[in-house]
């Protein structure tokens, strides 16, 4: 925020004041019309609310301001700026090219999408090898200069823009729009991708992320200095601003707000970042889009993982007793990730020992890998019904391990499937999806990790989607489910979310749920805040052992096999009920 020798009140209020002049600037420019679609995009019509999203864009361009666009996933972030782009250059308002920073995933997939869109718009994919990049500068971005066909838009990844031999060659460009995706990346100050970002002449910035602002100061102060630097200038001011009426006593004691101050402190964020951000929900602006359906799927634990679980927990406890603070924090998340290995699949566990499991296999017809484990087992039944009944599936998963043993299972249960994840070369990530939704396809399942595959790619050909575990980060599964729940679908979208019954996995969706509820709200003052100690976080995770300990995996109350008719029950996208 602007900086100012008088108190932090007057500096609120001063930036209050300022927030509010900006707001009413905008709110005049966008409410005077919506833009029409510009001529250059050609390649189909744009929706209302990307209509109007356009408008809003062409409106903090002309105000010189910069912005975040943050609706929701799947409501075509990538095609308004596209719009954007192609308006200006209408407008003969774009003299210098644009640069987009994307995940390497998402290169191909902005690619297709230009020349879908708006394929008369010169576009230079700036990626390859070091001699590859090389030529490409050479020959599309200094050989086309003055030319008709002189590039107008470089695309490239975040680890390019901050290369030793990239940056200097691409800073001595002046570009017209830095435009970054998935901006959230930029949410830590001191990250080399923001500093890099100085070296940069830029005349605008756009960040885009359908991920809610979550709930820390430094972070969301980071995006708003990266946008707009000499406006917000101060981490302490911002903070001094938003940390309720008690201020930095309540920080230094990690006092969580009461409802009063928590209305209090919303109020002033969402009235700070009013001007800056752009956010609608499928639910306000895609009436047309087929309803998502999610059900909790319960899993039965079997009784190998029982015992692996019983032996994590009994170290556990003697592990927590002795020690110092750091070795006993370390102690504790090394049971918890043993904890989520053994629910995904006993053989991810460091205790398993090949042959220790004979005397606790389930005596079925099954092979040994869905005797031993529940969730693997259940993911066998679903998948025979849904792949005979014609639909499409994704499976993520935190852990490339865990996919190793599904693509294991898929290999021999003989059906069809691809995969992607952080190892898949990002020039193969384009033809995979391509691959999996062209009409003639027939691959049924596509695997894909949470962090590589959950990001921007469009798999609409799919109607399901499978979350074989949870992240910590609730942002991170919603990603994962909007490649399919997006504009395009046609189909109901099922989600379908594995969970051991009575396990680990039930705390780590409580805890991705509550800080789902804290993002929601975008303040401060939260567990999440990243100013909790580290004492209390180990004594939260040490809680949680011992709740996962008191949980008697073989109670009455679970269901310790899910029927046929429970099955089909889950299957059902007309039907409401939830299995527990």
């Amino acid at each position: 925020m602007l900086r100012s020798t008088s108190g932090s009140k007057k500096r609120g209020l001063a930036s209050a004041k300022e927030s509010n002049d900006v707001w009413n600037q905008l709110a005049l420019a966008t409410t005077s019309g919506t833009a029409c679609q510009p001529a250059l995009l050609s390649g189909g019509t744009l929706h209302a609310h990307q209509l109007q999203g356009l408008s809003w864009l062409l409106s903090l361009h002309n105000l010189d301001l910069n912005g975040i666009l943050a609706d929701e996933m799947g409501l075509g972030k990538t095609v308004q700026v596209i719009a954007l782009i192609a308006h200006l250059i209408e407008a003969g308002k774009a003299a210098k090219p644009f640069l987009i920073l994307v995940p390497a995933s998402l290169v191909a997939n902005w690619e297709a999408e230009f020349a879908a869109w708006a394929p008369s718009i010169q576009v230079v994919a700036y990626r390859g090898s070091a001699a590859e990049r090389e030529e490409i500068f050479a020959t599309q971005v200094r050989g086309r200069q003055g030319s008709s066909r002189r590039m107008q838009v470089l695309l490239t990844t975040y680890e390019t823009f901050m290369h030793k031999l990239d940056c200097p060659r691409l800073s001595q460009l002046r570009w017209e729009y830095l435009i970054v995706d998935e901006g959230h990346r930029l949410k830590n100050a001191g990250c080399k991708l923001v500093r890099e970002m100085k070296r940069y002449s830029v005349a605008h910035r756009l960040l885009l992320t359908g991920t809610p602002l979550q709930n820390n100061l430094d972070e969301l102060w980071s995006l708003l200095n990266v946008l707009m630097p000499s406006l917000f200038n101060c981490m302490d001011d911002f903070h001094t601003w938003f940390s309720g009426p008690s201020g930095a006593a309540a920080e230094s004691d990690h006092m969580q707000l009461d409802e009063e101050e928590t209305l209090l402190v919303t109020h002033r964020l969402h009235q700070v970042l009013r001007p800056f951000i752009l956010r609608r929900l499928k639910q306000a602006v895609a009436s047309e889009l087929p309803a998502k359906v999610e059900r909790l799927v319960p899993c039965a634990a079997s009784p190998y993982q029982k015992a692996l679980i019983d032996m994590v927990m009994r170290s556990a406890r003697g592990d927590s007793s002795g020690g110092d603070a750091s070795t006993k924090t370390r102690h504790i998340n090394n049971a918890v990730m043993e904890l989520r290995n053994i629910c995904n699949h006993p053989l991810l566990s460091r205790l398993h020992q090949p042959g220790s499991e004979a005397g606790l296999r389930t005596g079925s017809a099954l092979p040994a890998m869905l005797q031993l484990c529940g969730k693997l087992d259940t993911l066998d039944r679903l998948l025979r019904k849904l792949v005979f009944g014609g639909h499409k599936v994704l499976i993520f998963s935190t852990m490339t391990r865990a996919l190793d043993i599904v693509e294991e299972y898929l290999d021999w249960a003989g059906l069809d499937s691809m995969r992607l994840d952080g190892s898949t070369a990002a020039a193969e990530r384009g033809p995979l999806v391509q691959a999996f939704n062209a009409p003639d396809s027939t691959i049924p399942i596509f695997l894909l990790s949470v962090r590589a595959g959950g990001m921007g790619l469009n798999l609409q050909a799919a109607d399901t989607v499978i979350m074989y575990d949870t992240d910590w980060n609730p942002q991170i599964d919603l990603q994962a489910q909007a490649r399919v729940h997006r504009l395009g679908q046609t189909k109901q979208v099922l989600i379908l979310r594995l969970q051991t019954i009575n396990s680990i996995e039930s705390h780590v969706l409580a805890v991705a749920d509550g800080k789902r509820v804290f993002a929601d709200k975008s303040i401060d003052g939260g567990f999440f805040d990243g100013h909790t100690s580290a004492e209390t976080r180990k004594q939260y995770l040490l809680n949680l052992l011992r709740e996962s300990a008191a949980d008697k995996l073989g109670s009455p109350s679970a269901r310790e096999h899910l029927s046929d008719a429970d099955i089909d029950a889950l299957l059902d996208r007309r039907s409401r009920l939830q299995i527990s």
